[in-house]
């Protein structure tokens, strides 16, 4: 996390010598959303759940933690240069990216394995509710894992530069798919606050169909189609649908206290 403010502290360098249309402009800012959303986010929700695990009894092993541990932050790094590839960079900038790719898919592949190979144990000794949400989680994991090794093909990381509502799609995937169902599992798990189970499905309901609906634009500005008149005012009733959840949780727990 404060590795991820060297680029909001170097915008105002950039801004009062280069000023907002060069390149290390928008270079700082993906530095610092890089480093939040494929770092700090990720790795403090892989945190709480390695705790989780071990409250479980359930034993990765030091030696293939440790391989993991290494694998996983050189793929956060080195992944990071794939923001760089809309400046069309030296061919070192792009084995670089594509090499962290490779260590993230490697990590990922040791993970599961071992989340499959436990997964009776898991359902046993969790809620079926938060078991429930957690694979939802993972699911949307797989799916952010999935965007991020695509954007290491040249055509897909010039398509997401010229359509930042796919850049938009993917960080709203991220943050209020995966980081907030995990949050909302792992604090009903540990009992700090309660998740009623309709909430949880309301908010789960606003974020599915506000992303199809980013998405849908995108392709519809992507291959330059019509869309329907009514697409905003959807957008907005199915956005709605979040805060209206936070807030029926929110209501609960101060209620509960």
């Amino acid at each position: 996390m404060v590795f991820s403010s060297i680029g909001p502290w170097a915008l105002g360098a950039i801004m009062s010598t280069l000023g907002n249309t060069s390149i290390w402009y928008k270079l700082s800012v993906y530095f610092y959303l890089h480093f939040q959303y494929n770092a700090w986010f990720l790795l403090a929700l892989l945190g709480i759940l390695f705790y989780l695990f071990q409250k479980l009894n359930l034993d990765f092993g030091v030696r293939e933690f440790k391989r993991f541990f290494l694998l996983l932050n050189a793929g956060v790094i080195l992944s990071f240069f794939l923001s760089t590839y809309w400046t069309n960079p030296p061919i070192v900038f792009y084995l670089l990216g594509g090499l962290g790719v490779i260590l993230l898919l490697i990590a990922f592949f040791q993970f599961f394995a071992f989340i499959l190979r436990n997964k009776k144990l898991l359902k046993s000794r969790l809620s079926s509710f938060d078991y429930r949400i957690l694979k939802i989680s993972g699911i949307l994991l797989v799916g952010k894992i999935l965007m991020q090794s695509l954007s290491a093909i040249p055509f897909f990381a010039d398509l997401a530069i010229n359509n930042l509502d796919f850049v938009i799609g993917y960080l709203h995937w991220v943050f209020l798919g995966f980081v907030s169902l995990a949050l909302f599992a792992f604090l009903n798990w540990l009992k700090l606050i309660r998740v009623p189970k309709k909430a949880c499905y309301l908010y789960l309901s606003g974020f599915l169909i506000s992303e199809a609906l980013i998405f849908y634009k995108d392709l519809v500005l992507w291959l330059g189609l019509p869309f329907f008149s009514n697409y905003f005012l959807l957008m907005v009733l199915a956005s709605a649908l979040i805060p209206i959840a936070v807030g029926w949780i929110l209501g609960v727990n101060l209620l509960k206290r």
